[in-house]
């Protein structure tokens, strides 16, 4: 443009002034374009500085530059974009995508009306693309009128990371991994990863019931997911066992009741007891058993077993029927009318003190007729001695050393009764005593 003024010419392009007189132009950038001031030292040209304003406007706005963030997304990545121009502009960037050389298709528009300056930058993200290839992104910038300015292609790859994540409830006092939040995890090649390879950043307090964030990442992949920890209504209730040295151990009269996270009553096979290998019925002591609830809950019980002394006794023998006898003239055996003929001992005393078992008649109550009966014991315990009753006490069976882990003994007593020839036919009866008493250990 040219502006005449005075009949002199002033050249705003080239920014001169003839030189009769002495005329300067100064150029100022508004947001409208470029305007121009004319002054002059001499008076008698230019009283007062003179704005002109420029009949043009500036060049048109130039979309100068259009990156992204990284040439590599995973397909659960955002696309970090940047945009640059060069002139203040109330225009738009559209942004195309076409896949494999394919067709262009609009995916995203950009407002630019936000910017004041020129050269000003904008950044953006373009959500994730879950096809994975090559993309080429083609920037527009396109004015109200959807007039094109100019465009920008861009490649970016789309490799086959991949991070999928869930939110997790838990109970209370139960262990969280971070593995019940994550799915799948990828690398770009598409081979599994193992979950400690996810950095999580949060913290999860299991004793504190309440929703906890938490930040999964991998190779740029970024999920957000919680962890909801629930009020448990978990209870186990137990007792401790008392035994006498011998008992057998059952590990189910420790248990009482228990219940799992939401209140629902739970049976015994779902206690898990440890220690019990560790009790030894056949010793005095007190020993701990484990009840636990896990993986239900994570609640554990400790119970004491309490093994006491206990005696030393005798199983009790009501009678001993024998065959009867016909007379022949001639001594005869008579035999019990059934075989096996038994005592059994039980010492749960919990110590290395023997015992004697004697036999004898009661007084006053032989069998008479000059009948003898006769034992020959057999025991799985002790010294064993055959007798013939009499009114004396006499030993059947001796254990100078009890052994704790053999508290039981069966002593077969194979008794007889020796009949004479000439015995007065009759029904006979006897009484036996057995004594059973304590011997210290030698």
């Amino acid at each position: 443009m040219v502006a005449k003024r005075f009949g002199r010419v002033v050249n705003i392009f080239n920014k001169t002034v003839d030189t009769q007189p002495k005329v300067q132009a100064t150029a100022q950038k508004t947001s409208q374009g470029e305007n121009f001031v004319l002054s002059s030292s001499e008076q008698n040209v230019l009283q007062r500085p003179i704005t002109l304003q420029t009949l043009f406007k500036a060049e048109k706005p130039q979309l100068l530059m259009a990156t992204m963030g990284s040439e590599s997304y995973g397909s659960q990545q955002p696309i970090d974009l940047k945009f640059s121009f060069d002139a203040p502009t109330s225009q738009k960037v559209r942004l195309w995508e076409s896949v494999d050389q394919g067709d262009f298709k609009q995916v995203q528009t950009y407002d630019l009306s936000d910017s004041s300056e020129s050269g000003a930058t904008k950044e953006a993200s373009l959500p994730p693309i879950n096809q994975t290839g090559k993309h080429t992104l083609r920037f527009k910038l396109t004015d109200s009128n959807d007039l094109e300015s100019n465009s920008i292609d861009s490649i970016v790859t789309i490799d086959q990371r991949e991070l999928k994540t869930q939110n997790s409830v838990i109970y209370q006092y139960n262990p969280w991994d971070k593995s019940s939040n994550i799915l799948t995890v990828t690398d770009r090649d598409g081979n599994p990863v193992k979950d400690d390879q996810v950095i999580v950043n949060g913290e999860v307090d299991t004793k504190k019931v309440g929703v906890y964030p938490l930040t999964f990442t991998y190779d740029g992949m970024v999920m957000h997911n919680e962890v909801k920890v629930l009020e448990t209504k978990s209870s186990l209730d137990v007792q401790d066992i008392v035994l006498t040295v011998g008992d057998s151990l059952d590990i189910s009269k420790g248990f009482l009741s228990a219940t799992d996270n939401a209140g629902n009553p739970l049976k015994f096979d779902k206690v898990s007891v440890l220690g019990a290998d560790k009790v030894d019925t056949h010793k005095v002591g007190d020993y701990s058993l484990t009840y636990s609830l896990k993986p239900i809950s994570p609640i554990e019980k400790v119970v004491q077993v309490h093994v006491k002394y206990g005696a030393l006794t005798l199983s009790s023998l009501p009678s001993i029927d024998f065959n009867n006898i016909i007379l022949n003239g001639s001594s005869q055996t008579s035999k019990p009318k059934i075989e096996d003929i038994s005592l059994n001992l039980r010492d749960r005393r919990g110590l290395s003190d023997g015992w004697d078992l004697q036999a004898s008649y009661l007084k006053g109550a032989s069998l008479g007729g000059g009948m003898t009966l006769s034992l020959a014991p057999t025991s799985d315990q002790g010294k064993v001695a055959a007798v013939s009753l009499n009114g004396s006490a006499q030993n059947i069976d001796v254990l100078e050393k009890a052994d704790v882990n053999k508290p039981d003994t069966n002593i077969i007593l194979n008794p007889t009764i020796d009949v004479p020839a000439h015995v007065t036919p009759n029904s006979y009866t006897a009484t036996i005593v057995w004594n059973l008493q304590e011997v210290p250990a030698s």
